[in-house]
């Protein structure tokens, strides 16, 4: 089932919670089985998390670090959402401005999330077949 305007809804939420430092309504859209692909080279998250209780806790950690990000875009390819949000200035890891969310919904539930530095990376892997 293809990700609808409504998860969309549901996850701009999500992150303007997230800019507050609220992480439960984005641990709450995802599926109990989330799997959680980091951004290896922060080491933070880890290069993989399995289940929700797992990412949660990753997750607050991150926002902890690194607040307060703006939602820039968001885009819809089958059941795949494409968010990019970046860090006001000094406050995203170092030499980073934009992180770059590959999220994969089904059922309105996150059950699969990708993290990205690179913006080409994530492009790539947005319109590669599912």
């Amino acid at each position: 089932m293809p990700a609808t305007e409504e998860d969309v809804v549901r996850l701009r939420t999500a992150y303007d919670a997230m800019r507050l430092g609220d992480v439960n309504p984005l641990a709450e859209l995802m599926d109990e089985n989330i799997r959680w692909i980091g951004e290896e080279s922060l080491g933070d998250p880890p290069p993989v998390c399995n289940g929700r209780e797992e990412a949660s806790a990753v997750l607050k950690h991150a926002v902890e670090r690194m607040p307060a990000r703006d939602m820039e875009r968001i885009s819809i390819a089958g059941d795949r959402i494409l968010s990019v949000a970046h860090w006001h200035e000094g406050t995203g890891p170092p030499g980073v401005d934009r992180v770059y969310n590959l999220i994969t919904m089904r059922d309105g539930r996150i059950v699969k999330m990708e993290d990205f530095f690179d913006r080409d990376a994530a492009e790539r892997a947005f319109s590669a077949p599912t």
